[in-house]
Parts: structure tokens; sequence; C-alpha cells
């Protein structure tokens, strides 16, 4: 607290010490009516003692030395010191906190724009040059604006948007999956996994997971698609199956769908309309003249557009 500007009153007190006149103590405070001395820190604290209550008159500086001594004081400058650590620490923490929480916001949108997370660092420095006061904060002494970090959070991210999903699929009375088999850029086979639900009234289809599989044999994929759902307690509820039509899907005897159909009588399978779409576009294609001239006149009309391009690029360049 702020210390009165009076000077002291030598006819209603004891001897005035000169250096106490022009000492600045930060918690000394006057009160001119009474004429009496207080500690704030002890006022705040609530301490017991003759600078909290009832006032001192004893205006010597060997006092107020005496009283920066005591128990009662040196217990309540600490306790401001902590006070002052503590609020400096939370203001850090909530701080950090909207760092994180802008972070993940771009970092989710460059996932959706299927923009690489490389780029993170410099949607970070537009952040700045457009005054986001998230990111202009003093706190922000150590940075999560990289690849890596970026990585870890968008991990984070799709684990919790997994969680939410799993919640709805138990709260809902079936469901359907959407299963594809596909090979990456290392060659190694992944099967991804779409569900249908209704929830509430709303008809729902979101992605659920990418499992790597050790093998494409029909076996193997019904084994990561029953082990998924059992470790959820949910293949009970799996009603419905759709796949393209290759035989490890839909095979007959030893399909993935005839095996799901065996642990569940009930199971609705379904040859996926695209794939239905592009296999007969593909045998349109073989048998109908029409089909061909179609497209050759498209093929045609690509490669002079193409050439069109590449024609203007040429003359861009000539001096």
């Amino acid at each position: 607290m702020p210390k009165e500007d009076v000077e002291f009153d030598n006819n209603e007190s004891s001897e005035v010490d000169s250096d106490l006149e022009e000492a600045d103590i930060e918690w000394l405070i006057y009160d001119g009516s009474r004429n009496l001395m207080f500690c704030s820190l002890c006022q705040s604290h609530k301490k017991q003692n003759k600078f909290e209550k009832e006032g001192s008159k004893n205006f010597k500086s060997s006092a107020l030395s005496e009283h920066s001594t005591t128990k009662d004081h040196t217990d309540a400058t600490n306790r401001e010191i902590a006070k002052v650590e503590l609020i400096k620490v939370i203001n850090n923490a909530i701080d950090r906190l909207k760092i994180t929480l802008v972070l993940m916001k771009i970092i989710f949108w460059l996932a959706e724009n299927d923009i690489s997370l490389n780029k993170l660092p410099e949607v970070g420095i537009l952040c700045r040059i457009f005054d986001c006061p998230q990111l202009l904060s003093a706190y922000n002494t150590i940075t999560n604006e990289n690849s890596v970090s970026g990585r870890e959070i968008l991990s984070a991210i799709s684990n919790s948007i997994e969680e939410i999903i799993w919640k709805e699929l138990a709260e809902a009375a079936a469901f359907g999956i959407m299963v594809d088999e596909s090979t990456d850029i290392s060659c190694e086979p992944h099967l991804i996994i779409y569900v249908k639900y209704c929830l509430y009234g709303n008809i729902k289809i979101c992605f659920l997971k990418l499992i790597q599989l050790k093998s494409k044999d029909s076996k193997t994929i019904f084994d990561a698609i029953v082990d998924l759902f059992d470790k959820k307690g949910l293949t009970n509820k799996l009603m419905s199956f759709a796949s393209d039509g290759a035989s490890v899907m839909l095979g007959r005897s030893t399909g993935v769908a005839s095996r799901l159909k065996e642990r569940n009588e009930c199971l609705f399978i379904t040859h996926c309309i695209a794939h239905r779409t592009a296999l007969a576009y593909n045998s349109a294609e073989k048998k109908w003249i029409f089909a061909n001239m179609l497209n050759m006149l498209l093929e045609l009309t690509l490669n002079k557009i193409q050439q069109q391009f590449l024609d203007y690029d040429d003359d861009e360049r000539l001096p």
C-alpha cells in the first residue's frame, strides 16, 4: 500500500529520526488523523502485532528496523513474494494455454486443407504480421511452431476426435462400416475404415481409423476389423458392411464380408456404388464404340489445352 505524503507531528509522538522522515519504505503506512504508523504487509496477511491493528507511535528508524526483522513481518514478506510468483506462474500457464489453442487451430486448418505441416512456421509468422495477440505475448519464450511439434499436436487432435467418435458409436443403436485397402509409397498395406451411424436423428459419416496390415488376405483384414471393435465392445452393433468388389472383400465363402456375417447373421452387405460405377464404365468402354470415341475426344481436348499452355510459356520466354 502507498504511504501517505504527510509530515510527522512531533507534539503527539516520540522523537522522530531525521532519516525516517526521508525514508521510502514500501510497506509503511502513516495515518495522519491518528498520528500512527502501520505495516501494509502485516495488515494484508492479518498478522497479530502492533503495526497491524493498534499502530505505532514510535517514529524512530530503529523501531521500523526492529519490526522488519520480526517473525510476523518476515512471514508476511515471504507470503507476498510467493503471491507475486504464483500470479506470474498462473499468467504464464494461461498464456501458454492460449498459444497452444491457437497453434491447434492453425494445425487443424492445415490438415483440413491438405497443407504440409512444414508450412507451420511460415503461418505462425503470418499470424504475427497480422498482430495475433496470443502469439505476440511476452510469455511466449518457448515456441512449438515447427513441423515436429505440429505432428504431435495433430496426433493429439486426431486422438481426441477419435475418442468422440467412439463415444458416439457406443451411444448409437447400430452402425455400418465402409472399408478399402490400399498400399502406401513404402509398399505397406493399409485398411481405411469409415463409419456411418445415426445419433439423435442425425446421420453421420466419419473417418475412423487407418490400420496398417501385415498382409492383404481376407483373414488378416477380418481379424483387424474384429479386433478394433472388440476392444471397444461394439462388434455386436456392426450391422452393415460396404467395400469394393474384390474377392478378398466380398468372396462368397472366405471373403471378409462372409466372415463378418458368421459373427452377425443380420449383417447387411453392400458393393460400393462408386466402385460399381467405375466397373460399369470400364465395361462400357470395351464394348461401345461411342465410349471409345468419347474417350478419344477427351484426350484430344486435354492435349490441346496442355499444348496451349506450353506455347504460352514459350512466348513469355522470348526476348
